[in-house]
Order: C-alpha cells, then sequence, then structure tokens
C-alpha cells in the first residue's frame, strides 16, 4: 500500500509529534497535513514548517474549510487525537461515509477506573461511527 496523504487533526501540538509525522513523511514519502490547535494550549509551542509536513492552525480552519481539504487531497487515511474537538469528529464522521479510514489516538492509558470503563462501553457502540481503529498506548515505559 502506497501512503500519499495523511490528514492528522489534533489537539496540542508538541515537538514529540513533529518526530512521529516527520518519520511518517520521511518513510512513505507522503504529505503530512497537521490541523492543530492554536487555542486552549497548555504549551506556547508553535510548530514550524518541516518539508513534508503542511501545518494549518485550527482558529484558521471550519467545517467547510477542512471538508474541502479533504476532498482536495484524498488523504489514504486520517488521524485524530482523541474525541474532545466537534468538529473533528464531524469530519471523521463524513470521511467514514466516504469510505476513508480513520484512527483516533489516545494518549491516557488503561487503568480500569470507572470513567474508562463508561466510556468502553459507550465507545463500542458510538465509535464505529467515527473510527475504524484506535491507537492506545500499552504498558507504561517508566
Amino acid at each position: 500500500m502506497v501512503i500519499d496523504q495523511v490528514l492528522v487533526l489534533y489537539t496540542e501540538f508538541m515537538p514529540y509529534n513533529l518526530a512521529a509525522f516527520n518519520s511518517l513523511s520521511w518513510i512513505t514519502g507522503a504529505t503530512v497535513h497537521v490541523v492543530y490547535w492554536d487555542f486552549r494550549k497548555v504549551s506556547p509551542y508553535v510548530p514550524k514548517e518541516v518539508a513534508g509536513i503542511k501545518f494549518i492552525p485550527r482558529s484558521a480552519s471550519n467545517h467547510k474549510s477542512l471538508k474541502q481539504l479533504i476532498d482536495l487531497i484524498d488523504p489514504d487515511f486520517i488521524f485524530v487525537s482523541g474525541w474532545r474537538d466537534k468538529l473533528y469528529l464531524r469530519l471523521a464522521f463524513t470521511a467514514r461515509l466516504s469510505g476513508i479510514p480513520v484512527i483516533v489516538g489516545m494518549d491516557n492509558k488503561w487503568e480500569r477506573s470507572f470513567r474508562q470503563i463508561l466510556f468502553s462501553i459507550a465507545a463500542k457502540v458510538l465509535h464505529r461511527f467515527f473510527f475504524s481503529g484506535a491507537f492506545v498506548p500499552g504498558k507504561s515505559q517508566y
């Protein structure tokens, strides 16, 4: 499978994310389009342009402009960081209807908390409408 275009819908973009997406672009030759939150941020980090990666601030985007981007680049897959952004969920739903694989990423490890168990039950029903797969961290590495 050749990967040519990837769309990433991200919340708080950090330098370690850049390394991962840079590797994705370098290994596959794909152009990675990253929509990132530039509001409600915890850190002051602002991503710099890198060959193979195009950054789009979330504040400069709306449903129409991002839907046009999806139609234009026809991504091989979409990666969504979590389910907090309602616009990202709308785009994921539309992409799934179009047959584009949509992967959700979660950054908190499984701890069997009441909240996680409750959400995992709801996710079995709801996630299939938005996502075709999930990327979840495993055992703690520290």
